[in-house]
């Protein structure tokens, strides 16, 4: 992912994909070096954590955090977007996770109860064991990231996407694992949120944007920064995900709409088409 050497008055003039495009092809050299110079691949991994009821009902699985390389990587995509005048990162893609499912349209008209969500938290928390082990071999690898331009949250419904591979030198490998202190507390506030069950549970049953719209007036478009998960590739890790998704389904038959395995992502950042004038 070289930097395309285009100037900033060069990619305003862009379309929103190309300009997108150059913000992060300049914040993966920042990060990683000018990937035209060969070097050995990153070994970067997302660690699984835990199973979680998010706002809106959403299923996810939540990761220990972003390692320091992916840390870098924000931050600099950060730069570059606030240099193309996008956006400011809203907290929602500032901790690691990947949606699995969002409750059905039908669903929604049945708001869980306090038992119910309880009963999905116990869900959860059984199904984290193997996820207890600090071992790197329980991490999904992450070796490219795509920007992709897509009708559908899900991302199951993409316009066009571009995907840009990670490399980087030896010396740089140990950062593809390790937790900033920063990460650390970032998981742990999130997770922590759901102990006040009561609180909690409105958060659950409000109302979210469509993951999958019924029409296209409904469709949110939008660009963003994103890791796809390759979680077949960690048999541990994925068997995991399948008796998840089959406790859940047998204690909630028809409540949650499963994305498709292929869209199954990480987000890094997302990069609006909409900017934002500077001050």
């Amino acid at each position: 992912a070289a930097s395309s050497g285009m100037s900033f008055f060069e990619a305003t003039n862009a379309s929103a994909f190309e300009q997108a495009a150059t913000a992060l092809s300049n914040a993966l050299t920042a990060s990683f070096g000018d990937n035209s110079i060969p070097s050995n691949r990153s070994e970067i991994a997302l660690q699984p954590h835990s199973f979680f009821v998010s706002w809106n009902g959403v299923l996810c699985l939540v990761f220990r955090g972003f390692p320091l390389a992916l840390e870098k990587l924000k931050s600099h995509l950060n730069n570059e977007c606030l240099t193309f005048g996008y956006r400011k990162e809203n907290f929602g893609s500032q901790w690691a996770k990947v949606t699995l499912a969002f409750v059905s349209d039908q669903s929604k008209v049945n708001p869980l109860t306090l038992e119910e969500f309880r009963r999905l938290k116990e869900i959860c928390q059984a199904c984290n064991t193997p996820f207890m082990s600090k071992n790197r071999s329980i991490g999904i690898p992450i070796n490219t990231v795509s920007l992709v331009e897509y009708e559908w949250r899900s991302l199951e419904k993409i316009s066009q996407s571009k995907e840009f591979e990670i490399l980087c030198s030896c010396d740089k490998i140990s950062e593809g694992i390790e937790l900033s202190p920063e990460q650390q507390v970032k998981t742990k506030q999130v997770l922590s949120e759901w102990e006040e069950e009561d609180s909690y549970l409105k958060n659950v049953n409000a109302h979210g944007a469509p993951y999958r719209p019924d029409s296209p007036s409904m469709q949110s478009n939008g660009l963003t920064c994103v890791t796809f998960l390759d979680f077949k590739s960690n048999p541990n890790v994925w068997k995991a995900i399948c008796d998840f998704r089959l406790k859940v389904n047998d204690e909630f038959p028809g409540r949650h709409e499963w994305l498709t395995d292929d869209s199954l992502h990480c987000t890094i950042r997302p990069m609006d088409k909409q900017l934002i004038s500077k001050q």
